[in-house]
């Protein structure tokens, strides 16, 4: 896959800035160190998101969240986690203008009943520190029949294997979708159990087809794990 999408051309990638397994280690670095990933996608001109996939164990030991709870740490417990990250968003600023709070696969915010609330007092302290920077927030497909709260700038909605690709465009028409937020969506591929190289590439094509036709048109379209940096941090 990494090789068909060097041969196609791509511009835009999102990687992780911690994940559960992020030691103490880890987050003392990340105050004093560039990030070696973050440096060489930047440096090979590409349009970098930051994701905060999950919360760190140290972390969520002193805040008492579940390790797949972000949304719990950022908007609950600021004193715990804001000092960490505030030395790679200054970092980044000028060049990183996503982040992504959660994996696109991530329902926490959809049963979060005061989301908007706390998306508008988190997308504020990160403007504050970096002024150009977004919060996309996850919204899954399959959770559409919910409305998107209009104080969201951006969300990553996650397209399963399992919504076929001419049904693509019926979560980005739906009338619970907002058109004052932008879409990116992330596209995962057919699993590697029970189909081959080319019924992926031809499943995964025509996914990116309907994807682009639709109306409205998604801001950004990405695929799940193309890239992938090894757990060392190097790429």
């Amino acid at each position: 896959c990494s090789s068909d999408l060097k041969r196609i051309g791509y511009g835009s990638v999102v990687t992780d800035v911690w994940t559960a397994t992020t030691t103490a280690t880890n987050l003392k670095n990340m105050r004093i160190e560039p990030d070696a990933v973050i440096d060489t996608l930047i440096q090979r001109r590409l349009r970098v998101s930051l994701s905060l996939v999950g919360v760190p164990i140290p972390l969520a030991e002193t805040a008492k969240v579940d390790t797949d709870k972000p949304w719990a740490l950022l908007a609950d417990n600021p004193k715990y986690w804001q000092g960490d990250l505030k030395a790679t968003l200054v970092r980044y600023a000028q060049q990183v203008h996503r982040w992504q709070i959660g994996s696109a696969t991530n329902e926490e915010l959809f049963w979060r009943p005061n989301a908007a609330a706390e998306y508008t007092k988190l997308a504020n302290w990160f403007a504050t520190t970096a002024p150009r920077s977004e919060i996309v927030a996850p919204w899954p497909a399959e959770l559409m029949r919910r409305p998107i709260n209009r104080q969201f700038q951006a969300v990553m909605m996650n397209i399963p294997s399992s919504i076929a690709a001419d049904r693509i465009a019926d979560y980005l028409s739906s009338p619970t979708s907002a058109a004052h937020t932008a879409v990116d969506l992330l596209l995962q591929p057919l699993g590697l159990h029970g189909y081959d190289h080319l019924q992926r590439e031809q499943d995964m094509a025509m996914r990116l087809i309907e994807s682009w036709a639709a109306q409205p048109r998604p801001r950004t379209l990405y695929l799940s794990s193309p890239w992938i940096a090894t757990e060392s941090r190097h790429p």
